[in-house]
């Protein structure tokens, strides 16, 4: 399986997505208030730009972050758990 948040950002309007719009944008993972934590701590997107009193990030290196926050895990079906069981 694969996954990009590239998809999401060739489909996003505009080239900035606000830290208010990152819920949309990662669909769901992330939430205003822990971006607002990681940017303090320093390991937000390298790349934001401050707009008057808001925060945006370019929206293809916030999706090669998010990306980078990606990790994928693979289950086995509860047959083959059974029949490894054995």
């Amino acid at each position: 399986m694969s996954f990009s948040f590239h998809s999401k950002a060739e489909s996003w309007v505009g080239e900035l997505v606000l830290r208010s719009q990152i819920e949309e944008f990662s669909e769901g993972t992330f939430k205003p208030s822990s971006m607002r934590t990681l940017d303090s701590m320093g390991r937000g997107p390298a790349e934001r730009i401050r707009v008057g009193g808001k925060i945006g990030y370019p929206k293809w290196p916030l999706a090669e972050w998010l990306d980078s926050k990606c990790r994928f895990e693979h289950r086995r079906s509860s047959a083959a758990q059974k029949d490894g069981a054995a």
